[in-house]
């Protein structure tokens, strides 16, 4: 677990590893777990 239950997840690619906050219910973790994924900038990889 890392940050605060207000906080979106957090991905690490280089590591497979996705950080979760605390969230209080399933029902928040699956609504802010899509709001990351729906608004990602996307990812360059480095040359």
């Amino acid at each position: 677990k890392y940050g605060a239950e207000n906080d979106l997840p957090r991905a690490h690619t280089c590591f497979n590893r996705i950080d979760l906050p605390p969230y209080p219910s399933y029902h928040r973790l699956k609504e802010n777990l899509k709001l990351a994924v729906e608004n990602t900038e996307g990812f360059e990889g480095v040359d």
